[in-house]
């Protein structure tokens, strides 16, 4: 394994094909014990994460916020098994504030080298267009930053209710590590700013912003596959 990077992606085979597999795979002439499947491995710790997401929120008025999360693959012991919304941690890997997009995206960028390759999929905005194109032109050369809508994006009145509701019940779950700005801004948020609306909100507290999107992705944006599902077929050539 290499030791330089922080992020290892591991791949496993799937020992319990179905039969129905079984069966394809004799007419095909395949190997039915083997469907490739994911999951990620920080070397430092030794943690295990089904699946690494980030999220940001541009500057405006205030800085621009940048967040990691990694959901735990192992259920956490510590969580009580009784909850129904699962028992697997979430854990904030990474954060950034940014004064300015050309900060933002370098920001952005050195975060997925870190943590790569597990941002390949994108980061959860919720931007426009016209964001997109201001991006593309700061970063030039550089593979393009993808941005993954959240599933309220074209509701943007009610969005950040909506995202902000998500994290309050996963919170519990939520292990926010050693990011300090994180700490702070969910320290002081009202709780009366979680039934905000607009674009307000989402200019008022963009570290909430972030995270909040951030965490529905990872759990509930049906356009992220498991990562322990089937990887690409270029990676079992």
């Amino acid at each position: 394994m290499n030791a330089a990077k922080v992020i290892e992606k591991i791949t496993i085979p799937d020992a319990f094909p179905t039969m129905a597999a079984k069966d394809f795979a004799h007419i095909t002439r395949q190997d039915a014990g083997y469907r490739p499947k994911a999951y990620f491995y920080r070397a430092v710790d030794g943690s295990e994460f089904q699946e690494i997401v980030g999220g940001f929120v541009p500057p405006s008025a205030k800085t621009g916020f940048s967040v990691v999360l990694g959901l735990g693959r192992n259920d956490d012991p510590a969580i009580d098994p009784g909850w129904k919304l699962g028992t697997k941690r979430i854990s904030v890997l990474a954060e950034s504030e940014s004064s300015d997009l050309t900060e933002q995206v370098a920001s952005l960028l050195a975060l997925r080298s870190t943590f790569d390759p597990a941002l390949d999929k994108g980061w959860y905005c919720d931007g426009d267009e016209s964001l997109s194109f201001r991006m593309a032109q700061i970063m030039e050369d550089e593979p393009f930053l993808v941005m993954i809508p959240g599933l309220y994006s074209q509701s943007p009145q009610t969005a950040f209710r909506d995202y902000v509701a998500t994290l309050n019940l996963y919170r519990r779950v939520l292990d926010r590590g050693k990011c300090s700005k994180l700490r702070a801004a969910m320290d002081i948020f009202p709780v009366e700013a979680m039934t905000a609306r607009g674009k307000d909100a989402w200019e008022e507290w963009p570290a909430i912003t972030a995270l909040a999107t951030a965490v529905h992705g990872l759990m509930l944006n049906p356009l992220l596959d498991d990562a322990e599902g089937a990887i690409e077929e270029d990676e079992t050539a």
